[in-house]
């Protein structure tokens, strides 16, 4: 062993060139302070121990290189010493026990120097038990040895008078190993190896337990809908099993709104290590079955099945007649499967349109699909009723809903009563008709002025009817000749607004006026008998109206004569 160890002579200059090394520090500080040395040097010294270059140099020491502040691994040993086993390394040359491992992770802010720490090599056995606790156990908070059975023994080997190394075996679903003198139930106590190879290291794992749970199944971007609930075996929670147990898979005592339970599926694949030892199982429990609890925490995830009577709700609104209300709906209640998409046909109804909608049949019955009818709107036009005229009628620029109430007007475009005498003359206003041939009204001012909209367009013609003078009089002033021998005479037909004027006859032509204006006819050609023709009045004014009538004659060789009567008509 001297062979290897400095005498206290080394030791000493060893410190003495350390404190020189710090005082020579500490006084270029003084004078120096923003100098700061950035790189170290660390020794390691083989203590003993060596090692051949390529050179075919034996080396006893080699040096690492450290920067400032920065932790790197300490470089791998390249020494040996025969007989001798590496432990690792110390700043003490004499330690038997290492301050640092093999590659340690290591900083330093100045020089240092680490030795190698070597421990004799040995052949003296000493045997290693290792037990496992029982599935079942007297205990949980006692160590009882009578809990665990043996499960392997080995036989290791070091010197006399020095410690075992007896180490866990990392068993699957197992606590690291313990000794039963041990206060830590995860640490193994190493003993003295006695020289006739008796010593005997028991080394125990406690069997870890694992939970079984039953999840709702739901992926990550799915949520329950309003009044959905899901129901779980033990209301969810997490039942714990110890590592080998037998576990009985749970198929009652799961339930979802508007779902039926299926099965189970089970996927241990993310539990597998990269080796893939612990992947025992993927797949679905349809049946009641068992497992052996692995080491690892166990999901069952429901599989739902959508029901295919979950109710939903078709509700019909109609518009109102005015504003923007709606009339009570009609209630179509339906069924069909929770989470599809129903595309709702809207119903036909007269004087209403409605396009399709959808909606998403929600588990808790509670999903509600309203269809909107808008009314149908139409126009109502006005029509003079004649074309002997152009007669202003009112315009009415409105969109009637359909089943809405429509007033007529009986006052025309320039805000003047229909029914106002000489708006049509000779004719009197009766109201209006939706015929164009209409003879009669059918809604009059004093009368029915109301319709309901139907699902068209409405046109309205108004009606009128020929004024008469019914027992009222006419009366004729005598004929005034202007000229000789022309007969002339007039008779007030039955009717009452009716006159015929009877002329003599055996003249070239005939031309009649009424107020010096050309009214009736002219005719050209010679004929001999007596020429009549009829004339009618308005009547329809209280106040006597008095007309000349005047009849312009020619004679074969071009002669003109004439003659006039007045009329008067009084009601």
């Amino acid at each position: 062993m001297k062979s290897f160890f400095n005498s206290r002579a080394a030791l000493f200059v060893t410190a003495l060139f350390v404190c020189c090394s710090l005082f020579l520090s500490g006084c270029m500080d003084l004078y120096d302070e923003e100098e700061v040395q950035l790189s170290f040097t660390v020794t390691f010294d083989g203590n003993g121990g060596t090692y051949t270059d390529d050179d075919e140099n034996e080396i006893t020491s080699y040096t690492q290189t450290f920067t400032y502040g920065v932790s790197q691994a300490l470089t791998s040993n390249l020494f040996s010493l025969e007989g001798y086993d590496f432990l690792g390394w110390s700043q003490n040359q004499s330690a038997t026990t290492a301050q640092y491992a093999n590659g340690d992770s290591y900083e330093t802010s100045t020089d240092v120097t680490l030795y190698a720490v070597w421990v004799a090599q040995g052949d003296i056995a000493y045997t290693v038990q290792h037990w496992k606790q029982n599935l079942t156990i007297s205990s949980e908070d006692t160590f009882s040895a009578d809990d665990y059975e043996l499960s392997v023994t080995e036989t290791l080997y070091g010197y006399a008078s020095k410690y075992t190394s007896a180490a866990s075996k990392g068993y699957d679903g197992f606590s690291d190993g313990f000794t039963a003198d041990s206060s830590d139930r995860s640490a193994i106590t190493q003993v003295v190896i006695s020289e006739d190879g008796s010593t005997v290291v028991n080394v125990y794992y406690d069997r870890l337990s694992y939970t079984l749970t039953y999840t709702d199944g739901l992926g990550d971007d799915e949520q329950l809908g309003d009044g959905e609930t899901i129901t779980l075996p033990n209301d969810g929670a997490a039942v714990s099993y110890r590592y080998g147990a037998s576990v009985t898979v749970t198929l009652s005592g799961a339930a979802r709104t508007g779902y039926t339970f299926s099965k189970w599926y089970r996927d241990d694949t993310s539990n597998a290590d990269a080796t893939g030892k612990d992947s025992t199982y993927t797949g679905y429990y349809t049946t009641e079955a068992t497992f052996a609890m692995p080491a690892f925490n166990v999901a069952l995830a429901a599989v739902w099945e959508a029901k295919t009577d979950t109710v939903y709700n078709v509700c019909h609104y109609k518009q109102a007649l005015e504003g923007n209300d709606w009339l009570q709906p009609e209630i179509v209640p339906c069924r069909g499967t929770t989470g599809e998409t129903v595309i709702i046909t809207p119903n036909t109804y007269t004087g209403f349109k409605a396009s399709s909608v959808s909606g998403t049949i929600a588990a808790s019955g509670s999903t509600i699909i309203n269809v909107y009818y808008t009314r149908n709107t139409h126009t109502v036009t006005y029509y003079d009723g004649t074309t002997a005229a152009e007669i202003s009628v009112p315009a009415d620029s409105t969109s009637y809903r359909y089943g809405a109430t429509v007033t007529l007007s009986y006052t025309n475009s320039n805000d003047v009563a229909m029914s106002t005498v000489g708006l049509y003359s000779g004719y009197t206003f009766l109201g209006w008709a939706a015929s164009a041939d209409a003879t009669a009204a059918e809604y009059t001012e004093d009368g029915t002025s109301t319709f309901t909209m139907e699902d068209a367009d409405v046109s309205l013609y108004a009606v009128w009817s020929a004024n008469n003078v019914s027992g009222g009089t006419i009366t004729f002033t005598p004929p005034t000749y202007r000229d000789v021998n022309l007969v002339l005479s007039a008779t007030a037909a039955s009717d009452g607004n009716s006159v015929t004027f009877t002329a003599a006859s055996g003249y070239a032509s005939y031309t009649w006026f009424v107020d010096g204006a050309v009214t009736l006819f002219t005719e050209g050609s010679t004929n001999t008998d007596a020429r009549t023709v009829s004339y009618t009045w308005d009547c329809s004014s209280n106040e006597a109206d008095t007309y000349s009538v005047t009849l312009v004659v020619t004679d074969a060789s071009g002669n003109h004569y004439s003659a006039y009567v007045d009329v008067t008509l009084s009601k």
